[in-house]
């Protein structure tokens, strides 16, 4: 394979289907065996994915560029960039367990355009109806059902809540079905108004008004305050909300920057 092919059957092509490749050589016990099952899989993937096989020896160049250590190196190729690899001789059970965790989802693809589209004022109406419709049309694929959920939990919590109520504990989306299930609690929760005299409950109700008014600095604010008032206040749901709103956010965000400190704090 020259260089010339090797850019069309594989850069190029991968940015029409993953490329899976296979770095092998003859003399190479480990390659023979997972060379067939590669090809086996490769022949029933039904254009999903391809598979090019390159003798590492033929091609030194090759490997080097894909920093090849030892053979048989396995590696996809999605957008013209490795997004997934190993190393070794697996099972067939073992390869298509890595083949169904690595090879990138249209569906994916289609909520990172939609979530992209609801960050731009003149789009988002738009884009919040398809996502909907998608999640709707998607109803197994759980990253919309949380996307979605994400979106209206402080207007529709019921709702928000029945979409992720069969989230199990051992799913992966375990957390983020968690802190919408803690906010659609914190949106129907009945709190006493603020002239009560508890001031954990009075500040579970300032810090519902504040999100209301989409005001999440004053909300996180007020969540901390509950807490530092009384920790275990609602069986500690000011705590519990807090740790859902940094884990929303992200630790990147300047709200959890600024507030998950004064937080840890006021726990400890």
């Amino acid at each position: 394979m020259s260089h010339f092919s090797f850019e069309e059957e594989v850069i190029n092509a991968s940015y029409i289907q993953p490329v899976v490749i296979d770095f092998w050589a003859p003399w190479c016990g480990p390659c023979r065996f997972i060379g067939p099952i590669l090809e086996e899989l490769a022949a029933k993937a039904n254009g999903q994915w391809k598979l090019v096989k390159i003798n590492s020896d033929e091609h030194p160049e090759l490997a080097n560029q894909y920093d090849v250590r030892g053979i048989p190196a396995i590696k996809m190729i999605h957008k013209g960039a490795v997004k997934a690899e190993f190393v070794g001789a697996l099972p067939k059970y073992q390869v298509e367990k890595w083949l169904e965790a690595s090879l990138p989802d249209a569906r994916e693809e289609t909520l990172q355009t939609l979530l992209a589209r609801l960050q731009h004022p003149e789009t988002a109406q738009q884009a919040l109806t398809q996502l909907e419709t998608f999640a709707l049309q998607n109803p197994g694929f759980t990253h919309a059902q949380i996307a979605f959920a994400r979106q209206i939990v402080w207007q529709q919590p019921q709702r928000a809540a029945d979409l992720v109520k069969n989230i199990g504990e051992f799913d992966k989306w375990n957390d983020a079905a968690t802190d919408i299930r803690n906010f659609a609690t914190f949106m129907q929760l009945a709190l006493p108004d603020e002239n009560t005299e508890n001031p954990a409950a009075k500040c579970l109700s300032q810090a519902k008004q504040a999100q209301l008014a989409q005001n999440p600095e004053a909300a996180i604010v007020a969540v901390i305050e509950s807490v530092a008032a009384n920790k275990d206040y609602h069986s500690g749901f000011a705590r519990k909300l807090a740790i859902s709103y940094f884990r929303t956010w992200g630790f990147d965000h300047p709200l959890t920057r600024k507030y998950r400190p004064l937080f840890d704090r006021t726990l400890y």
